[in-house]
């Protein structure tokens, strides 16, 4: 393993003989790879940190595995996800990640999803002769129970592709309008948009009886 370049030399000690950790054991160069952010993360990934890699995993996995289920539904997302990381694996001292390590991992994640979407969905016309690009993705509430709650995840779930995919970006996994705008390939005021519309089109689904207090 050697020692990124933009880490070494200008950085105090304790980060320059923190490439030496893994000898200690796996749980404190584990530890100590917790405490990085992602661009550096990224830089010990691309010089073949593999304790790095599995923190950017354990970081990111859930949300992102969240992000694919939402566009390809739950029998694709384990697959999507795992295809995602293997390839910043794959492609690690070549990757450049220009807004942010997470708006790129949530881009490809959309990516490979509206792939295993519509591939599932050919597959169904096909075979089945049946359309489901409309049940593509189930509507899901956060608690059986709850009224409102199911409302607002039906009312996501009828939103046209786009307006849907940077809802679920901004309030389910808290990406800025630029990271969005990465994640989606499109420039920040459609992000802005797309997110006004949606906001709007949600709200005029709900009931009136469910949102008074």
């Amino acid at each position: 393993m050697r020692l990124p370049q933009s880490l070494s030399g200008k950085r105090n000690r304790a980060q320059r003989q923190s490439w030496r950790r893994e000898a200690d054991g796996p749980a404190k160069a584990h530890a100590w790879a917790e405490t990085l952010n992602d661009a550096e993360l990224l830089q010990w990934i691309q010089a073949d940190y593999e304790t790095a890699f599995e923190v950017l995993f354990d970081r990111y996995h859930d949300s992102l595995r969240a992000f694919a289920a939402s566009i390809a539904g739950e029998y694709h997302a384990d697959e999507v996800v795992q295809e995602v990381f293997l390839d910043v694996w794959r492609r690690r001292h070549a990757l450049k990640a220009k807004a942010s390590l997470r708006a790129y991992l949530f881009q490809a994640t959309r990516s490979r999803s509206l792939n295993a979407k519509r591939g599932r969905t050919r597959w169904a016309r096909r075979f089945m002769g049946l359309d489901a690009a409309h049940n593509a993705i189930a509507p899901q509430a956060t608690s059986s129970g709850d009224e409102l709650a199911q409302a607002i995840a039906q009312a996501v779930a009828c939103l046209p592709e786009r307006q849907q995919t940077a809802f679920r970006l901004r309030r389910e996994h808290d990406l800025s309008y630029a990271e969005i705008a990465v994640a989606m390939e499109v420039k920040p005021k459609t992000v802005e948009n797309h997110l006004r519309r949606a906001a709007q089109a949600v709200r005029d689904a709900i009931p009136a009886e469910l949102l008074r207090p």
